[in-house]
């Protein structure tokens, strides 16, 4: 009798696999997530900096009043989405707290299985533009430096990514990131096809399982 050996794709231990592969019916490969970035990359060029702000009439010995400014812009028409959509808008003292835990948490508490979950908003380094004086010259200068700013986390429950959620730098270069779970996409189409999931509040900590009847 001979034993059907099953790929489990790479990065697999051949000990699991020796050990465990007859008892795996079968396997499912994908991401783990997916971070999709987008910025002013220009603006990374301390050049086309002060390009940027001559253009937008900003002098350099005005432009971290005009820089705070835009922050506090940005932040308040996110506290405005979060309050029309009737969501928490929420100010982390630490970086370090654990933001997803806490987005789960509150979609468990209020139920939320579609839409905007919360905003978060922590101060975190980034790559920035600043302006600092130059000692050769003697002249203020933009430069583009490792600094701290306020960063703004939407999270939502999509109806095809599930929870996912956006980081939006409110500083110069304004990058944003999207963050989708490939765990948690992997369920919503679990959902779809009707399959039953193991450890599903935990979006596959434990991982996944089938009903027999789905699988015929």
């Amino acid at each position: 009798m001979k034993t059907k050996t099953l790929s489990l794709g790479p990065g697999v231990p051949p000990e699991f696999v020796a050990k465990f592969g007859e008892h795996v019916k079968f396997a499912l490969c994908g991401w783990d997530r997916l971070i999709l970035r987008g910025t002013l990359r220009s603006l990374f060029s301390p050049r086309h900096a002060r390009g940027y702000l001559c253009a937008a009439g900003v002098l350099l010995k005005d432009f971290k009043d005009w820089a705070q400014a835009l922050t506090a812009r940005i932040s308040d028409a996110a506290k405005a989405a979060a309050q029309q959509a009737g969501r928490p808008y929420q100010y982390l003292v630490s970086p370090d707290t654990d933001k997803l835990a806490l987005a789960r948490e509150i979609a468990a508490r209020d139920r939320v299985q579609r839409g905007l979950v919360a905003v978060f908003s922590a101060v975190e380094p980034c790559t920035a533009v600043s302006v600092r004086g130059d000692r050769e010259s003697g002249r203020l200068v933009p430069v583009v430096q490792r600094r701290k700013g306020l960063h703004l986390y939407h999270y939502l429950c999509h109806p095809t990514f599930g929870l996912c959620h956006a980081r939006v730098q409110t500083w110069l270069p304004f990058t944003v990131e999207v963050w989708i779970n490939g765990r948690e996409w992997l369920a919503q189409q679990m959902d779809a096809a009707g399959l039953v999931q193991w450890s599903r509040p935990a979006r596959g900590a434990g991982g996944f399982f089938s009903d027999q009847k789905s699988l015929h």
